[in-house]
């Protein structure tokens, strides 16, 4: 199934992707669907940083269903110009623990 580009039929996607992107600089992230609530909602995975930051915005970006949080992470993921395994691999890194820094020298 190909996804849609939420930013062309959404204003608030279109802010949402400016906003992310002067935030990130030039950091590779990637949209994720994240639990919210009781529902679904939508976060950042920068790669190699533990964890991800969930979007915060009053009222907006909550789905009811993650098939939903998902189809909209992975629309913006092809408006940044990721390929879905480039997605996945930023993701993936964001969940490796991090190596204490007396194990790392």
């Amino acid at each position: 199934m190909k996804v849609k580009d939420p930013t062309k039929r959404s204003r608030e996607a279109a802010i949402l992707d400016q906003k992310v992107a002067g935030m990130m600089g030039n950091k590779a992230y990637a949209y994720i669907a994240v639990p919210k609530g009781k529902g679904w909602g939508v976060g950042i995975a920068a790669e190699g940083e533990h964890g991800y930051n969930q979007i915060q915005i009053d009222g907006g970006f909550h789905f009811h269903k993650r098939d939903e949080a998902d189809y909209f992470a992975k629309g913006m993921n092809a408006h940044i110009g990721l390929t879905p395994l480039r997605a996945i691999e930023i993701i993936a890194s964001s969940m490796r623990r991090p190596v204490p820094a007396r194990l790392a020298e």
